[in-house]
């Protein structure tokens, strides 16, 4: 199985990352993350965002 802890970032698999504030969705609030290595901002579940 191919399991990811929730701060590691899905670019380059850094667990170096910070909270990045709140992205609402329809399911409610999803913390986002930043990644300290490459700079890439993500959600727990929703993958990558620009």
């Amino acid at each position: 199985m191919n399991e990811t802890k929730k701060n590691e970032c899905p670019e380059c698999k850094s667990n170096n990352t910070a909270k990045h504030g709140f992205m609402v969705t329809r399911q409610g609030r999803k913390q986002r993350f930043q990644c300290k290595a490459c700079g890439l901002t993500f959600t727990e579940k929703l993958g990558k965002t620009k």
